[in-house]
């Protein structure tokens, strides 16, 4: 057994040898949140008082007398180099205004509305200085109730936000400590009173100790001056402060009436008398608004000093008779709190201000683990009475245990619990964001549907035009939504990129008639530069590098009122070719890589440089009361800066504040023709054909059904194919299709998703299970809103030919039919 001991101890050094080795040299991140400059803000005040006078304060902090009611002033100037930081510092009992540059932006109790009594409290403040300061100048104009507090000024410190706040909880680590340290104790204390009932040992008083500890911890608490970060109401804490001081001599002196001789019960009987009658004319007082909490508090002091002493007084004599040693123990604790509280009492009624609770927590920690210690001895010395009790106290200590693994357990179902629900949480958000699509889609589907038929039916100029910004406005409508979407997708890690051949010259051109509308209506010239020499063909995401170029030619628009805005598209050698994703290109020759750069440059407002930074943080817009009239979400330059990284290329960003932005991206790309794009500018200039398109094709012999819960989108549906003379037939709902299906042949399906009772997917299958169904064969497109990614590869899983998002499109929709229609139905037409 020695030998096992000897063992235990080797292997505790060694761990903890190795523990400093770990310490010593590790070299890594620090992750310590409390980062950031905290500076000294502390000279160049000016202290004015309410008679005029003035004086120049060396350093803060500062002390001096004041009057009750008085009000004095503090100016200084804030340096520019603090613009858009915090100020923080500590004020007690006492009303104030911040102003700074004449402006208002900050009170403190000014406004408070209280059932009873007039102190404002203590409390840490944090005070936002404007980003744009003009002069600096800064006055805190103070009033207190009392005298000597309004004059009393703290160090002030400045700092970002978020460092002051985590800087003082940082600086309060060891206070909420001990804070947690006599909390714990006292619940330990409730615990040991209640052992004593349940064992039927002789009770003495452990139980008004467990109060104690509790009044001592929402005190201490209090007096940290930090629980501002997470609850405001000041008055709340003030009041509480001053009942706990009321309270707390009663659970001293019960506890020693319980536990001491019969000659020294009496003078705690007569301090508790006093003690409550204190209690009884100090909330009496308070609420008739005779006097306030804060100008009898020194009675309570005095109390709780004179219960201390008698404490002391008391186990010095039961010491000195012989008694039980623990009561040495007690003495120790009882002397450290009463030091600690007469150096905090010292401190309270000379500086006025700051943690009046610093020593009195350290003393009373020392008091609440020695008297946890003396109770836990006593304990154990009632269950060593008698055999019985012993067998109870085994009996308990294996209901501790059971406790413990009980809370294991639970710990383990909850961890499992918070599991499923973080799992539930991430499918109810793919489930929201299909909804959100389905239910907003729909809508702009019928309006861009029917605003089509517009375009093309009416001969009114007016009608046209009116039409014509419907269209734009539900166009920028669609753009916020994909911009929403697109963001979730990128959050989630599904967004992915689709890569295929495409023509450079027809990207370019279709970004240009894209954004020119847009760019004469503000009296822009929409300018394209590119060079004779770029491929005519590239390998990659045209979608995506399409988005990508329009974002910031769209940012480059809306920020620009007069001028120009330019395209420049230039290439470069790509050097690592690892660098692109190595799926197979058309083609039978080995694909070359370039970076292909977008430079996008206008004449705007520019951008600040200290905004540079932050220009592709989500939801990021600045300067908002000069551009407040401008639209957007603030997700489209994040989302360009994901792209450009998804596809391993780079953004960079020059500017020069009310002169100009330069964009320009970089993306690697394949080339997949060796011909040239040659000089394309004659499409940049050509006019845009705004004659009625006619139908691409016609399809009289062919015929349709479309499944849509939604009579407004049948409509649109209906209209978009109105001139390709197609038979197309309609159900609102699932069963009505299967009625229609089992009855009709037809050439192609299209079934909306969401539909009440029997959604597309449900019908689907249903119809595959007819018995008798002559369009078991039939090509099923699904028909939705639901733009999530993964929504299309579901449907083609589940065994539908295609997918057609909504809004739905004329060219697109025609698209789709002409791919699945049989070729001896289809009559193409002469759109020449």
């Amino acid at each position: 057994m020695k030998i096992l001991k000897k063992l235990i101890w080797v292997a505790l050094a060694i761990e903890i040898i190795v523990l400093l080795v770990v310490v010593i040299n590790s070299n890594v991140d620090n992750m310590t949140l409390s980062k950031g400059e905290i500076y000294d803000f502390n000279t160049g005040w000016i202290i004015t008082r309410q008679d005029g006078s003035s004086q120049k304060i060396k350093s803060l902090p500062y002390s001096e007398k004041s009057k009750a009611g008085e009000k004095i002033i503090l100016s200084n100037t804030i340096p520019k180099k603090y613009s858009g930081m915090t100020m923080s510092f500590l004020s007690a009992d006492k009303q104030f205004r911040v102003t700074i540059d004449g402006r208002q932006v900050y009170e403190f109790g000014v406004n408070d509305s209280r059932p009873f009594g007039k102190t404002p409290g203590s409390v840490t403040n944090f005070i936002d200085i404007p980003e744009n300061l003009t002069e600096g100048k800064i006055e805190i104009e103070m009033i207190s109730p009392y005298d000597n507090y309004a004059s009393n000024i703290t160090g002030i410190t400045i700092s970002k936000r978020d460092t002051s706040i985590l800087n003082l909880l940082k600086s309060n680590l060891g206070n909420f400590a001990m804070c947690i340290i006599i909390l714990a104790c006292g619940i330990t204390l409730f615990m040991l009173a209640f052992i004593q009932a349940f064992s039927r040992q002789t009770r003495d008083g452990i139980s008004y100790l467990g109060f104690m500890c509790i009044f001592g911890t929402i005190y201490f608490s209090i007096e940290t001056k930090s629980l501002n970060v997470f609850y405001g109401n000041q008055t709340l804490y003030s009041n509480l402060v001053f009942l706990v001081l009321m309270l707390w001599p009663v659970f001293m002196q019960m506890y020693y009436i319980n536990n001491l001789e019969e000659k020294f019960q009496k003078i705690f009987y007569i301090l508790l008398f006093l003690t409550l009658t204190n209690v009884a004319c100090q909330l009496t007082l308070q609420i008739l608004g005779v006097f306030d909490f804060m100008n009898m508090a020194f009675v309570s002091h005095i109390l709780i000093f004179i219960s201390g002493m008698a404490i002391l007084f008391s186990l010095i004599c039961t010491i000195r008779k012989g008694k039980d040693k623990l009561f040495a123990l007690e003495f120790l604790g009882i002397l450290a709190f009463i030091g600690g509280s007469a150096a905090d009492l010292i401190r309270t009624y000379t500086i006025h201000i700051g943690d009046f609770g610093k020593y009195s927590r350290f003393g009373m920690t020392i008091f609440s683990l020695l008297m946890v210690f003396v109770h836990i001895l006593k304990v154990i010395r009632g269950y060593s009475a008698s055999i019985a009790e012993n067998a109870r106290h085994m009996q308990m200590e294996v209901q501790v245990i059971e406790e413990k693994n009980q809370e294991l357990t639970i710990a383990n179902e909850e961890a499992e619990k918070a599991k499923a629900e973080a799992i539930a949480a991430a499918k109810a958000k793919s489930v929201f964001l299909a909804n959100m699509s389905h239910e907003i889609r729909t809508p702009i589907n019928a309006i861009l549907g029917m605003d089509t038929m517009i375009l093309r039916e009416s001969d009114d100029k007016d009608i046209l035009e009116y039409a014509g910004n419907i269209q734009s406005a539900s166009q920028t409508l669609l753009s916020l939504i994909n911009d929403i979407l697109d963001f979730s997708k990128i959050e989630t890690g599904k967004l992915e990129l689709v890569q295929g051949d495409y023509a450079l010259s027809s990207l370019i051109n279709d970004v240009y008639h894209m954004l020119l509308g847009k760019a004469k209506e503000k009296g822009l010239a929409l300018n394209v530069d590119s060079d004779k020499n770029l491929p005519a063909k590239l390998y990659g995401d045209e979608v995506r590098i399409r988005q990508i170029i329009v974002n910031i030619l769209n940012n480059a628009i809306k920020y620009t009122e007069k001028g120009s805005v330019t395209l420049k598209v230039g290439m470069s050698e790509q050097q690592n070719a690892d660098a692109i994703n190595n799926n197979n290109v058309t083609g039978s020759q080995p694909a070359k890589n370039i970076i292909i750069t977008f430079t996008i440059s206008d004449t705007g407002i520019g951008i600040k440089s200290e905004n540079i930074s932050h220009l592709f943080d989500s939801f990021s817009r600045f300067d908002e009361n000069k551009n407040k009239h401008i639209e957007g979400t603030g997700l489209g330059l994040a989302i360009t800066k994901q792209l450009t990284k998804l596809m391993n290329g780079k953004i960079n960003v020059t500017s020069k504040y009310g002169e100009g932005s330069v964009f320009e991206v970089s993306i690697p790309q394949k080339i997949v023709s060796d011909l040239k794009i040659g000089d394309i500018s004659e499409k940049y200039n050509a006019t845009p054909d705004k004659k009625k398109k006619k139908a691409s094709f016609t399809a009289p012999d062919a015929k349709v059904l479309v499944v849509d819960d939604v009579k407004m989108n049948i409509n649109v549906f209906k209209a978009l194919l109105k001139r390709t003379k197609i038979s197309v037939d309609s159900a609102m709902s699932g069963p009505e299709a299967l009625e229609m299906i089992k009855d009709n042949k037809y050439d192609i399906i299209f079934l909306d998703h969401m539909m009440p009772d029997m959604d597309g997917i449900e019908t689907y299958k249903h119809m595959k299970e007819l018995e008798e169904n002559p369009n078991k064969d039939t090509t099923v497109i699904m028909l939705t809103a639901n733009a999530i990614m993964g929504a299309k590869e579901e449907y083609l899983g589940i065994g539908f030919s295609d997918y057609l998002s909504k809004p739905v499109q004329a060219a697109k929709l025609e698209a789709m039919i002409l791919k699945y229609l049989p070729e001896e139905l289809v009559t193409k037409a002469d759109i020449s």
